[in-house]
């Protein structure tokens, strides 16, 4: 369903990026967004025009602004998108520092798309994620309102538990209105 949706987003000249999550063991913290942010730069270098490539980096630079840094850590090829990157200073409070860093990762990935070029962003397995993924995934899912950006996630429900932080960025989700759909497949008989 997903590999027919990605060619359907093709077809219609749109961004499709996708990322497949890993069992926790892997100990790599938001993994999915780097490999989501180097598909985007293959797209970008050699996939894109020209004039689209320069227009993407336009609106990644104008929606980071200052805070180059901080997504720079995702992925260091950002880096080079971004020219130059003004040192950032520490803040004292963790939990600022995390907004902070939230705040300029949904930036970032909120201006991926455009209105003749929409995004699309996949994450598969998602079961997998380390905490810190779904925390971000949230805060992106719940500022994208307006950009031409969807999110789409799979995962296998016999896997997720109780416990899994999966559940808790479901129930985030459901609680907001519109905007989240849930689709399920039952195996093909």
């Amino acid at each position: 369903l997903i590999e027919e949706f990605r060619a359907y987003v093709y077809g219609k000249k749109g961004i499709f990026l996708s990322s497949k999550c890993f069992s926790q063991s892997s100990g790599i913290p938001f993994q999915p967004y780097h490999e989501l942010l180097d598909h985007y730069a293959h797209w970008l270098t050699l996939l894109a025009g020209q004039e689209a490539r320069e227009a993407a980096l336009h609106r990644i630079r104008e929606a980071v602004a200052g805070l180059g840094e901080l997504v720079a850590q995702i992925n260091p090829v950002i880096r080079t998108w971004l020219k130059d990157v003004p040192h950032l200073a520490e803040l004292e409070e963790p939990e600022r520092e995390n907004q902070r860093f939230f705040m300029a990762m949904t930036a970032l990935f909120s201006s991926l798309g455009c209105r003749e070029q929409p995004a699309v962003l996949f994450f598969d397995d998602i079961q997998w994620a380390d905490e810190s993924s779904l925390l971000l995934l949230t805060e992106i899912a719940q500022g994208i309102a307006g950009f031409p950006l969807l999110i789409l996630v799979t995962y296998r429900d016999n896997e997720v538990t109780g416990d899994n932080s999966l559940v808790h960025f479901k129930k985030q989700l459901q609680e907001r209105p519109g905007g989240f759909s849930e689709l399920h497949l039952e195996p093909f008989n």
